[in-house]
């Protein structure tokens, strides 16, 4: 982005299209926290020993605190 500003403040053109700019930088951004959220799910199930999105049936817990 800083290359296409000082492009554009000194030859009056822009070096990149900065609709596809834009668009490149939100794909990058919304990946990354995509990969963030998910491994940070993952060490917080691995850490804690819980599962994020499910529901143990009571006869697993009860076999787990008695194991």
């Amino acid at each position: 982005m800083g290359m296409n500003a000082i492009s554009l403040l000194t030859t009056g053109q822009a070096v990149i299209n900065e609709g596809l700019l834009f668009t490149a930088i939100n794909i990058i951004s919304w990946g990354a926290a995509s990969h963030y959220v998910y491994y940070v799910l993952q060490e917080f199930c691995a850490l804690l020993d819980i599962n994020v999105f499910t529901i143990k049936h009571k006869m697993e817990v009860d076999a787990k605190k008695i194991a």
